[in-house]
């Protein structure tokens, strides 16, 4: 399955910043993430590494939105269901930088709701 072939189920919108390794692309995506103007738009935002394993991903994800520590006990589905009821009530921002392959974000994609609310997901 291709990358836009899985964020085509939502309409939240997912920005990709793709490119050759060492082009700019996180540089690019943190001067976005770090803008004051962006920051004040939104209620909630998370700059993940997503490079890790996906419960790595998942505890980050969440520790950055609830601003506290998380029990790494958890299952996967049960981070998946705790973002995704958090964040079902904000306009977020969630920069998931260095992400893989579309397989680690069809397997994110249950974790971010679609409020249409004007979130957003950005992927480098």
């Amino acid at each position: 399955m291709r990358l836009n072939e899985v964020k085509s189920r939502f309409d939240f919108r997912v920005i990709s910043v793709v490119g050759k390794h060492g082009s700019g692309k996180t540089t690019y995506a943190k001067a976005i993430y770090n803008s004051p103007e962006v920051k004040s738009h939104f209620d909630c935002c998370a700059w993940v590494l997503a490079s890790g394993n996906l419960t790595d991903v998942l505890v980050s994800t969440l520790e950055q939105i609830v601003s506290s520590i998380v029990d790494k006990k958890s299952t996967k589905e049960e981070l998946t269901q705790k973002i995704h009821m958090i964040l079902k009530e904000k306009r977020y921002l969630v920069v998931l930088d260095d992400l893989q392959t579309p397989d680690v974000w069809k397997k994110l994609l249950d974790a971010f709701p679609d409020t249409k609310n004007g979130s957003r997901v950005m992927l480098t």
